[in-house]
């Protein structure tokens, strides 16, 4: 048996194909749904705004995909995604390095940014709680953690804006010199709606507006 992944991103996958693929609130449905399939011997699911990557350990990873395509559009009510071509899949060492890359935050949108090493131990607890995640997968993931860690405190990777919401009202600042004052509104209400809030407001913007199709998150991040 080997570790695998099988995953889009923002390098491969335009937006709707992305949204597609995403688990929203479904990883924990789809974690029992593949615990019981016997392609699948381990898996963790990481499902962030940027990428949705599921690590797994088989003897038939020629077939994850597929099984993995026809579970998702099961749980979400909609046909399987017939183009496949933005997806990818590592095996063995090549997965390895991949999580790596992903976790030291040179994979990310914004180089270096720091939420990703959190989303990935979030993706890593879900796991454990849904005894998915086996032998193999608790020493890369472990191994992921300590990498890095060592990225963020022994280099300067993340001297920098670090997360795509930071970037984009750093940005903003340049070009109107000051926020002080101005009015925003902030397009959707999810993490990284949020955080461009949390940034916006530290900056001295007097008023932000929430879009969001729905409108309980929309309240919620407004409220706060």
């Amino acid at each position: 048996m080997d570790i695998s992944v099988i995953g889009i991103n923002h390098h491969t996958a335009s937006v709707d194909v992305r949204e597609a693929f995403a688990m929203g609130g479904l990883t924990e449905q789809l974690l029992q749904e593949l615990r019981t399939d016997p392609v699948f011997s381990e898996v963790i699911v990481l499902d962030t705004c940027n990428r949705t990557e599921v690590y797994f350990v088989s003897q038939m990873p020629q077939k994850a995909l597929d099984r993995l395509l026809r579970r998702i559009a099961r749980l979400k009510g909609k046909d399987a995604i017939q183009e496949t071509s933005a997806f990818y899949r590592h095996d063995g060492r090549a997965a390895v390095e991949h999580l790596l890359h992903v976790a030291a935050g040179l994979d990310s949108q914004i180089i270096g940014e720091h939420q990703i090493l959190g989303q990935i131990k979030n993706a890593y607890r879900l796991a454990s709680a849904q005894r998915t995640a086996g032998f193999l997968l608790n020493k890369l993931m472990h191994c992921a953690f300590r990498v890095g860690k060592r990225a963020k405190s022994e280099t300067d990777i993340g001297r920098g804006s670090t997360n795509v919401a930071q970037a984009a009202v750093d940005l903003s600042q340049q070009v109107f010199s000051s926020l002080v004052g101005k009015s925003a509104m902030l397009v959707g209400a999810g993490q990284t709606g949020e955080l461009a809030a949390k940034a916006l407001v530290r900056c001295g913007v007097a008023e932000v507006i929430v879009a969001n199709r729905s409108i309980e998150k929309a309240k919620t991040v407004a409220t706060e």
